[in-house]
């Protein structure tokens, strides 16, 4: 099981925490660890690259559109 020592949080979005919010949960970007599956196509780097883009668009959407995001995140590593 996952330790939450090696797990955080992050809000995005000005609104104030009430109501409808989006949440996001993700493992830190890392080459060689993320979006390993694009790897027969990416480099281990441009696939840590591509899931930062990824989550820096969604945070642009959500900010957009005036929501109020959380983003939960961990290294991914269950031994940690």
């Amino acid at each position: 099981m996952e330790s939450l020592a090696n797990a955080g949080k992050y809000k995005m979005g000005r609104k104030p925490a009430f109501g409808p919010a989006f949440i996001l949960m993700s493992k830190v970007p890392r080459a060689g660890y993320t979006k390993t599956r694009l790897m027969k196509r990416l480099t281990r780097r441009e696939c840590a690259e591509f899931h930062v883009d990824c989550l820096l668009d969604l945070a642009n959407t959500i900010e957009r559109l005036d929501l109020t995001g959380y983003l939960f995140y961990s290294s991914g590593d269950p031994t940690e």
